[in-house]
């Protein structure tokens, strides 16, 4: 018996000697308990409510923050003192379907001549082949648009005539806004993404901010491009040069 005990004290005093063995068991000990706590009384051990609302209410503030900085990024442009600032479609997630972007009329209209439209801060937008506001272009994407053309280095060409002969410079095509009897002419590859780019700018639309002008943002204008798929015997497309977008073409 005496030697039992004594072989039991000599087992515990090496034991006692390694501080991070005792450390460790002790650690086990109350992971094991706090198991064994939860396992009996679940409720005490759930997580607070407040967790889900707190993390909801931090992503859609870092998300509302993304859209203030899109929208900047578009040169959104501010009020003036004394004026009410334009109103900008709610933020929301990527991918959620929203009518918001859809430009109220007024919104996308750049005046009857182009020196009122300078004077009204528009610029000429390539891809919409129309003066518009910086709030209702999609300047990265007009980008892309540009450097994706038929021509050399990715230029879009453009012409005078039906021929294809007389280049007209994208300088004095935009000096024509509002000249209804004006057309400029181009590849059938530009009119195919002219649609494309508007297909993307209306998805983009969701989550940068940008209005989409009524002009475009139409079901007609959507079955309009679909159609021109199955065309592949054009030799040009002809269009205009626009000042006010708010008008729906059908």
């Amino acid at each position: 018996m005496d030697k039992r005990h004594a072989s039991v004290r000599g087992q515990l005093e090496r034991y006692l000697r390694s501080p991070w063995t005792v450390l460790k068991d002790a650690v086990l000990i109350c992971l094991a308990v706090t198991g064994l706590f939860a396992l009996l009384a679940p409720r005490r051990f759930a997580c607070p409510a407040t967790t889900t609302t707190t993390t909801t209410t931090t992503t859609m503030t870092r998300w509302n923050d993304a859209a203030a900085s899109s929208a900047a990024h578009n040169d959104m442009p501010a009020a003036r003192p004394g004026a009410p600032a334009p109103a900008l479609a709610p933020a929301t997630a990527p991918g959620t379907p929203t009518s918001a972007s859809s430009a109220a009329l007024g919104q996308c209209n750049c005046g009857a001549s182009v020196d009122e439209a300078r004077s009204l801060g528009c610029k000429y937008d390539t891809l919409a082949a129309a003066w518009l506001p910086p709030r209702c272009i999609d300047q990265q994407l007009t980008s892309e648009f540009d450097r994706s053309g038929d021509g050399p280095d990715g230029q879009w060409r453009y012409w005078y005539d039906a021929n294809l002969t007389v280049p007209l410079s994208v300088e004095d095509l935009a000096g024509r806004g509002g000249d209804d009897t004006f057309w400029f002419y181009s590849t059938p590859e530009w009119h195919v993404r002219h649609c494309l780019f508007y297909w993307r700018k209306q998805w983009r639309a969701r989550f940068t901010g940008v209005l989409v002008e009524p002009r475009y943002d139409t079901d007609a204008h959507i079955n309009h491009c679909g159609s021109i798929f199955s065309r592949r015997d054009m030799f040009y497309v002809m269009a205009g040069v626009m000042l006010n977008s708010d008008v729906v073409v059908d």
